[in-house]
């Protein structure tokens, strides 16, 4: 009976039992933490404090000599982190500044895009060839600024051009119609970036507003105007190596412009797009 209780004891204490996670150091100081990912650079992991606050901290791998998950049990953990007081040895706390005033800073990113584009029809343009100038290939570009916390600010110009031709009877003679269109934005945008599985993964996204220059060529009249637009979209990046990667996603911009009572312009559209990204 004893026995039977001992033994019920036992899982009860193991079940309210966590893992935890080891970082060795290259002077051979030990943290105990949570592990959250790691990369050929650095490491990121969690604690507790001195001040029993979390704190997430990132530690450079060459300073890193050995690092475990599930090194050992602990039963004071809050989300699996232990409550447990790391006494920070001095080098450590000296490590640990040095890198957090590294990792601190933020850096630039440039983005080139090809896709394709769709347009929303204009409305009573009296253009026979307006229709086929809805879809066209779309080429973007972007430079983003990301703090330490990944909140980015940038700009952004696309560029959406297509140019057909038609053959129209009238009166028993054919013409050819010809009409090219050209619509140039510049965006001021603002996002954000999360980062999975050790990096090797990034989902931005990002609203924006801007100019856009609608240049409009035909047989039938030209049309020139500027207005604001806006934007929105979603990207995943996926890392080829160092600062480079490969990065897909759709965009959606806005905007319409009134002519007049009956004509109405518009240049918002849903572009699919490809690219690269790299860190600068």
């Amino acid at each position: 009976m004893r026995q039977g209780i001992f033994i019920i004891i036992l899982i009860i204490k193991s079940s309210f039992t966590f893992c935890q996670d080891l970082i060795v150091t290259t002077k051979n100081d030990s943290i105990n933490c949570f592990i959250e990912y790691s990369t050929n650079k650095k490491i990121a992991f969690t604690i507790f404090n001195e001040k029993k606050e979390k704190e997430k901290i990132f530690l450079k791998m060459i300073d890193v000599n050995d690092f475990q998950y599930d090194f050992y049990k602990d039963s004071t953990q809050e989300n699996g982190i232990s409550k447990i007081n790391n006494t920070l040895t001095p080098s450590i706390k000296e490590l640990l500044i040095v890198n957090k005033n590294e990792f601190k800073s933020g850096r630039f990113e440039l983005g080139l895009y090809a896709g394709y584009g769709i347009r929303g029809k204009n409305s009573n343009t009296n253009s026979v060839l307006d229709s086929k100038l809805n879809t066209s290939t779309v080429f973007s570009s972007d430079i983003m600024f990301y703090n330490s916390s990944n909140i980015g600010i940038g700009l952004s110009f696309s560029n959406f051009q297509k140019s057909v031709s038609q053959d129209v009877v009238i009166n028993n003679v054919t013409k050819t119609k010809n009409a090219t269109i050209q619509i140039n934005q510049i965006l001021l945008l603002f996002g954000h970036k999360y980062e999975l599985k050790d990096a090797q993964y990034i989902i931005r996204w990002h609203i924006g507003v801007g100019v856009s220059l609608y240049d409009q060529k035909s047989t039938e009249g030209d049309i020139n105007q500027t207005f604001i637009s806006l934007t929105d979209g979603v990207f995943v990046d996926k890392k080829l190596f160092n600062k480079l990667y490969i990065s897909v996603g759709i965009s959606h911009k806005t905007g319409s412009k009134y002519l007049d009572q009956y004509k109405s312009l518009k240049i918002g559209s849903v572009q699919f797009l490809g690219g690269l990204r790299m860190g600068i």
